[in-house]
């Protein structure tokens, strides 16, 4: 994915309607609320609703969370109502959710004691935390001893790391370790497609280069696979990722990146919810599922969905102030 990109899933939430009750009325389109990360898997929910709920029924068919990658709705106990009467708790099934994993919260077809129904369905997505350590899937250690030579140590047709000739000193040990359980991406539509911790037992002079196999069927075939892919490393002091730039051999559908560090490396793609615009000089992504205002002239021929209306709005504008931006002398960055 190129330099310039905006993630309108993210800017969108500036737009969400945010409330700290839900209320009792009559409509059917779900109000979204911002997602929230690190998630403790024993996580309880407690919903604040602006009358009484009805005591009875009050189930999971109104009150559940439903994993995202398959729609599973999971076993939480019923909810209970709380006892200043407008609040209601969900508690984690038992054991927990699972790590590293997104849900969505759905509240829906509520009634108040009084028979009205929940104004506006609510939905929440959440990404519980990560385990507290890597799961190992796989590994291979290899010892340097020609350095004077070019070197690759490959990991199952997965990993490569190509080591130039007198970048390292002779026995010093190469790892490439697969692994799951790393750090989700902080940016929730994108999903994880392979971790790899990478390390080496002694330091290296000069940039190495890391050849990581993606899988092409976890892609959209009208897009191209360099704008569904994100590379990173984890940065451990600041428990982030940091996404760096690559090139794409499709001939063997290998990332290839060059670098000086060596740590947790992750390839990323976006879920299917996310929609890729492009305009001159510019790639939008944006979440199709997400609520957007309806801000009006666009013409309705062209994206009936408040969502795509908004993000029409915005590639105008960005083209617009590129434009502008161009002619009073300045060069805009690379794609």
């Amino acid at each position: 994915m190129g330099k310039i990109r905006f993630r309108v899933f993210y800017l969108l939430l500036l737009f969400t309607f945010f409330i700290s009750t839900c209320a009792f009325a009559g409509q059917t389109e779900y109000k979204t609320f911002p997602s929230e990360n690190n998630v403790s898997v024993n996580k309880e929910w407690t919903i604040k609703f602006n009358d009484t709920p009805a005591q009875e029924p009050l189930g999971l068919g109104q009150i559940k969370v439903i994993r995202y990658s398959d729609g599973q709705v999971m076993p939480n106990p019923a909810p209970e109502i709380q006892p200043d009467g407008v609040s209601v708790k969900l508690k984690p099934p038992a054991g927990g959710y699972e790590h590293n994993t997104k849900y969505t919260l759905v509240v829906e077809g509520l009634k108040s004691q009084r028979g009205k129904v929940l104004a506006q369905p609510v939905k929440k997505e959440f990404v519980t935390e990560a385990p507290a350590q890597l799961i190992e899937l796989g590994r291979i250690d290899k010892v340097i001893e020609t350095p004077g030579v070019a070197n690759d140590v490959t990991y199952q047709d997965k990993a490569t790391v190509e080591i130039p000739a007198n970048t390292v000193s002779s026995g010093t040990k190469v790892s490439i370790q697969e692994v799951s359980g790393a750090k989700r991406h902080e940016f929730n539509d994108l999903e994880t497609h392979a971790t790899y911790n990478i390390s080496m037992g002694a330091t290296f002079t000069g940039d190495l280069t890391l050849r990581l196999k993606y899988d092409p069927s976890r892609l959209k075939a009208k897009n191209e696979p360099a704008d569904q892919l994100v590379v990173a490393y984890f940065d451990e002091g600041h428990q982030r990722w940091v996404e760096t730039d690559f090139t794409l051999d499709p001939a063997t559908s290998q990332i290839i990146v060059s670098t000086n560090h060596l740590s947790l490396w992750s390839i990323f793609g976006i879920e299917d919810n996310i929609v890729i615009t492009t305009a001159p000089n510019f790639k939008i992504y944006f979440n199709q599922n997400l609520n957007a205002p309806l801000l009006g002239g666009v013409d309705p021929g062209y994206a009936t969905d408040p969502i795509y209306q908004f993000a029409a709005q915005v590639r105008t504008a960005l083209v617009d102030a590129h434009a502008k931006y161009t002619a009073d002398g300045f060069t805009p960055p690379a794609m």
